[in-house]
């Protein structure tokens, strides 16, 4: 397994040289997919930030090594989009699939997409002006794990901790665990829930709400990080 706090600040290297490191990692709280490593260019490109997919990564990586290498080269980052990476809008994704020539994880049966281009008439004639439709807003269900890392967690029947690290599998792919620091003075114990039990992060109120009582979190999978 792979965490989130492993992967902050670890260089990030293109095939021709270092591009920056890794701020933070972005992920679907509906189906527990990651979708982004954010990277800070740093002085390479100052004031910048690039979202970088996960099928770019040269896996498998070893949370013991320095950096994370990248299919990636410095002019391909260079070139790509200048954005907001807070918050992330689907016009946003749009321009860094296309940039970077991925395929978009919304083209799938149930996930809206953008409405296709007016097609033009055989004869030529104009079309009527569309209807504009509202720029599209941030994905809602899109968190950061940073954010997420300190969240309270709050069970059926009380509050229960908080969130201390998002743990994703080995291929980088999907979202594992949530690592619950229990705050018992004297056993100071982390616990494992999984993301099913998870009925909603609640950014306004820094809450995450979980399906479960109390005691069932407490007896958790106990979660001890390597040191």
């Amino acid at each position: 397994m792979i965490t989130a706090k492993q992967l902050y600040d670890k260089g990030i290297e293109a095939s021709d040289g270092h591009i920056g490191s890794v701020r933070d990692v972005y992920f679907d709280d509906q189906i527990w997919s990651i979708r982004y490593l954010v990277v800070d260019t740093g002085k390479w490109l100052p004031g910048r930030k690039v979202l970088l997919a996960p099928e770019v990564l040269v896996l498998p990586w070893h949370v013991e090594a320095s950096v994370v290498s990248v299919r990636l080269t410095r002019d391909q980052v260079r070139s790509s989009p200048d954005i907001d990476t807070q918050p992330v809008s689907r016009k946003t994704e749009h321009l860094l699939h296309s940039h970077f020539g991925w395929i978009p994880y919304w083209e799938v049966p149930g996930v809206p997409g953008p409405p296709p281009p007016p097609l033009a008439t055989a004869s030529g004639e104009e079309q009527p002006e569309p209807i504009r439709q509202p720029e599209p807003t941030a994905d809602r269900h899109l968190r950061s794990s940073r954010e997420v890392n300190g969240y309270r967690v709050h069970a059926r029947d009380g509050e229960t901790g908080h969130i201390e690290d998002v743990l994703f599998d080995d291929e980088f792919r999907r979202v594992l665990f949530l690592s619950v620091d229990l705050e018992e003075w004297l056993l100071a114990k982390k616990v494992l829930i999984l993301p099913r039990v998870v009925a909603r992060i609640n950014r306004v109120n820094s809450e995450v709400e979980a399906d479960l009582p109390c005691r069932i979190i407490k007896a958790s999978q106990e979660y001890k990080p390597a040191a």
